[in-house]
């Protein structure tokens, strides 16, 4: 089975210090030196595909303006010397994708679309029979692509840890997690505000069950009902449900 690092090229890009950089080119060794000691493990790697956003707006902001509101917040109130930082890393990265264009190495990067849908786009229409695919990634929302049966195998190199992760099982965790709970990081909402992680489990029983027995999650004594018959404890914030959110939620995080 031959080898294709599908690499999430920002979030390699991230892990370097621009404090350690003397110019573009520096970065640009420093990132091609990264390629080199994470592909070292892959004693059968044919070919390595990087992958990096091109967004100004993606498809996600249409359908939910208020898509990673606390990013564009956060980056609204730079100091001087963190806009710097910013503008210095973005002409580096332009750097290095005109470098990297004129490699041996394949890049891909399309409008208005993030690097994690791009790579869900390979997983599921370019890879090959007998092709493994390992993704480098900082992002654990590229976990639910992991296959680890069948002809097409998909693992996750998680470079914060620098541990490969294979478990399946792991990558719908994940997923279902940030369905239902969203992600502060990218303003994304609870399907059920005021549910958190303390609480989550005993949620994720509660709907489960709710929609098997096709009660409605907002009447409360019918939830209270539920919650006895599971052994869980009730609270009022179950029915805060949102059906509405759950579909977005569902369309902004799911890359299947």
């Amino acid at each position: 089975m031959s080898t294709t690092l599908l690499v999430d090229g920002n979030a390699v890009a991230y892990t370097i210090n621009l404090d350690d950089c003397h110019d573009e080119k520096d970065f640009a060794r420093k990132f091609f030196s990264r390629l080199r000691e994470y592909s070292k493990q892959f004693t059968s790697m044919v070919k390595c595909v990087l992958f990096f956003d091109n967004k100004n707006g993606t498809w996600r902001d249409k359908i939910y303006p208020d898509y990673q509101k606390n990013r564009k917040a956060q980056r609204e109130k730079y100091t001087e010397a963190q806009q710097d930082e910013a503008n210095k890393r973005t002409s580096y990265l332009i750097y290095l994708e005109n470098l990297i264009d004129k490699s041996k190495f394949d890049r891909i990067s399309y409008p208005h679309t993030e690097t994690d849908d791009m790579i869900a786009l390979y997983c599921k229409n370019i890879q090959e029979d007998g092709e493994n695919c390992i993704i480098l990634t900082t992002d654990k929302d590229l976990f639910q692509l992991i296959c680890d049966s069948g002809k097409k195998k998909v693992h996750v190199l998680f470079l914060i840890k620098r541990k490969l992760i294979k478990d399946e099982k792991e990558g719908k965790d994940i997923l279902e997690r940030k369905i239902m709970l969203g992600d502060p990081s990218d303003s994304i909402p609870s399907v059920c505000q005021g549910v958190g992680p303390k609480y989550y489990p005993d949620f994720k029983l509660f709907l489960k069950t709710v929609k098997e027995n096709k009660v409605d999650p907002t009447n409360k004594e019918e939830a209270k009902k539920i919650c006895e018959s599971l052994g869980v404890k009730y609270i009022n914030s179950f029915s805060n449900f949102s059906q509405e959110q759950l579909i977005v939620n569902n369309l902004l995080v799911n890359l299947n």
